[in-house]
């Protein structure tokens, strides 16, 4: 092996390692759960996971959590392991089409220490996995479209297997992947096509069979798109506006990805010059692979950090090539550091040193590695170690208050969780108490005759569940049990109606200063249900039960 080729392989290992010394422990977000729910039981209707059902990532997962015997860490090593080689994939493709190593570095390290990378890395999420593959399809596309390629095949699995995990985003790399292999023939062409089409129907087949069918299937996939649905409506009614405020989203994950050197990006399209006969057409490649993704979330916002990271590799290669192109226009400059003068080449080798350190500063802070603290930089519109340990750590703080308050009640089964943002991370950590999902009833369609889904422990149910009409508001009943005591929630969820005077934060949750992570408890007492809405909720006494006339109307709870 050539020493150029060990070296990028070495520099991968080595941070690879030092990243995985840094990564989440515990299942903190909402679709990481979901995943770790799904290696238990696959079953989309009970979003285990949610639509469309990542069949490949689940796989993965699971026979990696027979040797970890942690989903959490199985999850993290699969985007960590995907992400790292997805850097060496951009510093190989920079090399080529520049010709400059130090150029090709500098891009590896703009991605591989981008603080939104590191930070979505360290999760059991599937975002990294889509920056894998965008890079992993423009590398063979550019292959291709530089003669060093002549089969269509790999192109085409790589598309596939991408379907099996991130479905939405290769159909966003087919534009790419049609103009590079069309150049081998319309024959390869429509080979690549059916091998495409076959590992999708691959995947499709089986998870709608395993979700009751086509028919439920869709209607699942309809139900979990209806956020974007929305989006697209409103941007209908106000383009300007949602227009404006979906770029505004997207230059805020770009700041907090490439914070300041996502400037030089734009520098390469404002270069124009005459293009030489036997050059390689770059622009067509950054337009074909960038504009599909742009377009969509121009259309549809943007709510997550971890999806523009599909777009990462590319805005890191185009910010390392706009960095060389200003470097370029000092070359004439005779740059001294000492007695030695500086050129192009230098400019940029030193560049990727201090980008990539930049770019770690901003994602740790010294106080924070050498003195541990944790909660007192706390930014919740940052993505950044101290927000991704506070994840952990609140995790961590809210399942040992809750076994501290069984412990004071009577035991999990007199205790009512009710949460909204972190009903799954509680659902998996906390199997044996009984879980209320407020949101359920306002994202599920509920039947005729009132039957909805609700979920308690590891298991969703179906359930019946009457309303009720207060102050001209409908309202969903929840009949509490005989032994419930208390009822838990978090910070998250709007109080309404509820008589405060019973509310106080549970016992080990009061950090000052810190109102995100505080959640509380309700005495249940001379309670006899709890009735609520989307981000509502209020409690029902004896007396008011029984003028509503719910006794005789709720029915009795069936296993789902």
């Amino acid at each position: 092996m050539k020493s150029f080729d060990l070296i990028p392989i070495l520099a991968a290992v080595l941070v690879f390692m030092l990243k995985l010394q840094h990564r989440s422990h515990l299942l903190s977000w909402w679709d990481s759960a979901q995943f770790a729910l799904a290696i238990e039981r696959y079953n989309i209707l009970e979003h285990r996971p949610h639509p469309p059902g990542y069949p490949l990532y689940i796989l993965t997962g699971k026979i990696l959590t027979c040797l970890t015997h942690n989903p959490n860490l199985s999850f993290v090593l699969i985007g960590l392991l995907l992400s790292t080689i997805a850097a060496v994939l951009i510093l190989k493709l920079v090399r080529e089409m520049s010709g400059s190593s130090s150029v090709a570095w500098l891009a590896a390290g703009l991605y591989a220490f981008a603080p939104l990378t590191i930070y979505q890395e360290l999760k059991a999420l599937t975002y990294t996995s889509g920056a894998f593959f965008s890079i992993l399809v423009a590398f063979l596309a550019w292959r291709i479209i530089s003669g060093k390629e002549k089969n269509a095949w790999k192109i085409a699995i790589a598309l596939g297997l991408m379907g099996m995990v991130r479905p939405y985003e290769s159909i966003l790399l087919v534009p790419l992947a049609i103009w590079a292999v069309y150049r081998l023939g319309y024959k390869k062409l429509l080979m690549a096509s059916g091998i495409y089409l076959i590992l999708q129907a691959a995947w499709l087949i089986p998870v709608a069979l395993l979700s009751g069918g086509f028919t439920a299937y869709l209607a699942e996939l309809a139900s979990e798109g209806g956020k974007h649905q929305r989006n697209i409506s409103a941007l209908l009614h106000k383009p300007l506006g949602k227009l404006v405020k979906n770029w505004r989203a997207i230059y805020f994950y770009l700041r907090q990805s490439f914070p300041g050197w996502a400037f030089f990006a734009i520098i390469p399209l404002f270069s124009w010059r005459k293009k030489k006969s036997n050059e390689l057409p770059t622009s067509p490649f950054f337009l074909l692979w960038g504009a599909p993704a742009i377009i969509l979330y121009s259309i549809n916002y943007v709510n997550y950090p971890g999806i523009p990271l599909f777009i990462s590799p590319l805005i890191a290669i185009v910010t390392a090539l706009g960095i060389n192109k200003v470097a370029g226009w000092f070359s004439s400059l005779r740059i001294k550091i000492g007695h030695a003068a500086l050129n192009r080449n230098d400019i940029i080798k030193l560049l990727a040193v201090i980008i990539p350190l930049h770019l770690l500063i901003v994602f740790f802070s010294l106080d924070i590695l050498v003195l541990g603290e944790t909660y007192r930089k706390y930014d919740p519109d940052g993505y950044n170690y101290h927000r991704l340990y506070a994840s952990d750590a609140y995790v961590m703080l809210m399942i040992n208050s809750l076994d501290t308050l069984s412990d004071d009640v009577g035991g999990p089964d007199n205790i009512l969780i009710m949460s909204d943002l972190n009903y799954r991370v509680l659902m998996y950590y906390l199997p044996h108490y009984n879980i209320l999902w407020t949101r359920y009833l306002s994202q599920r369609p509920i039947a005729a005759n009132g039957e909805t889904m609700l979920a308690f422990g590891w298991n969703d149910m179906r359930m019946k569940l009457p309303s009720v009409t207060i102050d001209d508001k409908k309202y969903w009943v929840f009949k509490l049990k005989d032994d419930e005591k208390v009822a838990v929630f978090t910070s998250e969820m709007l109080i309404n109606i509820a008589d405060n005077s019973r509310i106080s934060i549970i016992p080990g949750m009061d950090i000052e200063g810190i109102e995100a992570v505080r959640s509380y408890m309700l005495d249940l007492k001379n309670a006899w249900g709890i009735y609520f809405t989307y981000g509502e909720f209020g409690v029902l006494s004896n007396e008011m039960a029984q003028q509503l006339e719910l006794a005789s109307d709720y029915g009795n709870n069936d296993d789902g």
